[in-house]
């Protein structure tokens, strides 16, 4: 059983009960929430819709439902699997402790090396996911496998497979400030 330290926990509760307002959800605040719910989460589907559904529900409760983004959203979402699975937390240890090792995903513009703003400003990209234009984003690692799967997976252990898309029933928008959109520029 994962444990997960009590601070970042209370922040997912605090930010899940809607005890956390636009200044104190920067991009960094994101990242936190994200990396929390991954792993508080078993099953990866259901926790890529919490931390969606989350964060438009934050928006929503700010008057801003309309400035979520789906692609950003869940651009972000990829990254923050990908660092997890190449650089696993301890149990218990703290987000401020874990991304000392991972500062690439402080970089609230790091989406721009994979996206182009145009790519990012479309409608698609607002309402659902949109791959990216300019360098694809790292996957997250398929499922280990079962014991009867030892020689099977060896075999496809280079490869690399596409990225499921995220739920397209979400809202978006690249306009929005960084207390709403994942991956947004830091104020």
């Amino acid at each position: 059983m994962l444990l997960i330290d009590e601070n970042d926990a209370g922040f997912v509760a605090a930010f899940e009960a809607g005890r956390v307002g636009p200044a104190d959800f920067p991009h960094r605040a994101h990242v936190r929430l994200t990396w929390t719910v991954l792993r508080l989460e078993p099953d990866p589907a259901a926790a890529r819709r919490r931390i969606g559904g989350g964060i438009l529900a934050f928006a929503t409760r700010h008057g801003a439902a309309a400035k979520f983004h789906v692609t950003i959203t869940d651009a972000w979402i990829r990254l923050v699997e990908a660092a997890l699975a190449a650089a696993p937390p301890a149990d218990r240890q703290a987000f401020d402790d874990w991304i000392a090792g991972a500062p690439h995903l402080l970089d609230a513009r790091r989406l721009g090396r994979h996206y182009s703003p145009a790519r990012l400003a479309g409608d698609a990209a607002r309402t659902g996911w949109v791959p990216p234009d300019l360098a694809p984003l790292a996957a997250p690692p398929a499922p280990a496998p079962r014991a009867s799967d030892a020689t099977s997976a060896s075999d496809d252990a280079g490869a690399s497979a596409a990225v499921p898309p995220a739920s397209d029933a979400e809202r978006t928008s690249a306009t929005a400030p960084a207390s709403i959109v994942a991956g947004a520029p830091p104020r």
